[in-house]
């Protein structure tokens, strides 16, 4: 259940023990409120959690919220990578993209999270689905 930093952490802190090559996280956050109150605390744990190869952030999940001006993902994305200069963030605006590019980059043995309570797990299912 991924849309809180603490739980995205706690995730990404187990992810990295049990990853046996590259890990790659796919994150969506949730809600333009939420995104705008703990935005430095989304920041910090990707600073905080050095071992992530690739980092794809996707729109905001608005669970129908109406969008802040300000608040938008691709500006999250930027403020990640400005504080986390060696981190690869990619913001993809669709699934479509993230996808074709993921399956490109992953390699045997290489993890790949998926994060937040909107649609992010349609791209693990169609993922998995090529990879039958």
């Amino acid at each position: 259940y991924g849309h809180h930093p603490t739980e995205i952490n706690s995730t990404l802190l187990v992810a990295q023990k049990k990853a046996k090559n590259d890990l790659h996280v796919i994150f969506q956050p949730h809600r333009y409120t939420r995104t705008q109150k703990l935005w430095s605390d989304f920041v910090q744990i990707f600073i905080d959690n050095k071992n992530i190869k690739t980092l794809y952030v996707t729109d905001i999940y608005p669970a129908s919220e109406t969008p802040i001006d300000g608040i938008t993902s691709k500006k999250l994305a930027q403020d990640i990578q400005n504080m986390c200069p060696n981190l690869k963030v990619i913001y993809y605006p669709t699934y479509n993209e993230i996808t074709q590019d993921v399956k490109n980059i992953l390699q045997p043995n290489d993890l790949l999270l998926t994060i937040g309570a909107g649609k992010v797990n349609e791209i693990a299912e169609e993922l998995a689905a090529l990879k039958s």
